[in-house]
Parts: structure tokens; sequence; C-alpha cells
């Protein structure tokens, strides 16, 4: 992964899935039936010191999604 040739190991790792609800016709019932969509994403904590900001890394699908500065670092 590039983010870890980049940056390095981020000093934290979270897992989160969001659950999309969907709605599909079951031709067998004869209605519309509710199901969720699961779409797993994770976020990485990179932690540079106290000289730096702490920066998360939203990664979807493969891709960033989104970079956030935190506070100083420790």
């Amino acid at each position: 992964m590039r983010l870890i040739k980049y940056y390095g190991e981020p000093s934290a790792v979270e897992q989160f899935e969001n659950r999309v609800p969907v709605e599909a016709y079951d031709a067998t019932r004869g209605t519309y039936v509710l199901h969720y969509d699961i779409q797993p994403h994770e976020v990485s904590t990179y932690n540079f010191g106290r000289q730096r900001f702490i920066t998360r890394i939203r990664i979807k699908k493969g891709s960033v999604q989104k970079i956030e500065a935190g506070g100083y670092g420790y």
C-alpha cells in the first residue's frame, strides 16, 4: 500500500461498517423487501510526535476518501 510507503505504519487502525438500506423487488413474494448493503471502511491514525498534527485517513474500497488533521501528537 502506498500509504505505508509514504507515512509508515499507522499508530492505530479502526475498522467500521456502514449498513445502507436497499429496497428490492422480490418476484417470488410479489412485494418489495428491505435488505442492507454492508460497506466496510477503515480509519488509519498516524501520530508523528509532539511537533506535528495527528492525521486520520479514511479508506473505502481501497481508495482514500478523507484526510483529517487532529491536534498535536504525543
